[in-house]
């Protein structure tokens, strides 16, 4: 059986102030036979000055809060669960995160808690707002970003139609390529059949046909591994087109 200890703080309005508490607590806890303990939503400090609470948050890397339960979960050997804490995230906006702590200290998991709708507390906004702003922000950068992306495939795919157009008129031409140098083969062999039944005398002339048939023959076998050649990158073109287009109706679908 595994103990479980819920923390309950009175978080004060700095991580410098609850720091203390939270280390009292959480070694109790401990000494009690906890395992796995669990701390309050903002644990590291609740202000309702926005402005005074973005001026006293850092990142996860340099965060009190952070890195004092990383070191408490490895000294003690427990999870310790930061229920969340207010820190900067990576586009300088403000996240409410959870952290958990392995019994080695490292961190096991994250979350950012957000809200669906906004909060007033005594006529002030809180930290609800300030969620919410940090999501908003992030979703309008998420949306920036796919736009991007749905733009650039677009191009792209275009780019690769113009391709396959080009590619599929080369098939074209050589196929009707090989099928006059096939008319003119046959035309020889004809003329082969004649001369080799006539008489002696025109075995030069039955020479000489049979050379220039010997050309169009290779002439042809070349023609035949291009037309190949063509079909084969056209094929791969297809694949690679209807890829793009995947792609792109799945940046669509994530965009609207």
């Amino acid at each position: 059986m595994v103990m479980i200890a819920a923390i309950q703080m009175r978080s004060a309005r700095t991580p410098a102030e609850n720091l203390g508490p939270l280390q009292d607590m959480v070694r109790a806890a401990a000494r009690d036979g906890a395992r796995y303990v669990q701390t309050p939503e903002m644990t590291g400090a609740i202000e309702r000055d926005r402005a005074a609470m973005r001026a006293q948050l850092t990142t996860p890397e340099n965060d009190v809060i952070v890195q004092t339960a990383a070191a408490l979960a490895a000294e003690l050997g427990i999870t310790l669960h930061i229920g969340s804490t207010a820190v900067l995230a990576g586009n300088g906006q403000i996240a409410n995160r959870g952290f958990v702590f392995g019994p080695d200290g490292g961190q096991l998991a994250t979350y950012d808690k957000l809200h669906m709708f906004d909060v007033e507390a005594g006529g002030v906004k809180d930290l609800a707002l300030i969620e919410l702003e940090t999501e908003t922000a992030a979703m309008r950068a998420r949306l920036r970003d796919l736009d991007a992306l749905a733009s650039s495939q677009s191009a792209e795919n275009s780019s690769l139609r113009d391709q396959l157009r080009e590619h599929a008129e080369e098939v074209i031409r050589l196929r009707e390529s090989l099928e006059h140098r096939d008319a003119d083969l046959e035309e020889l062999r004809e003329t082969v059949l004649e001369l080799d039944g006539s008489a002696s005398d025109k075995g030069e002339a039955l020479e000489k046909v049979q050379r220039e048939l010997a050309k169009l023959q290779q002439e042809n076998n070349i023609a035949r591994q291009q037309l190949s050649g063509e079909t084969s990158s056209r094929r791969e073109l297809e694949r690679t087109l209807y890829q793009k287009e995947e792609a792109l109706a799945e940046a669509l679908d994530l965009a609207n």
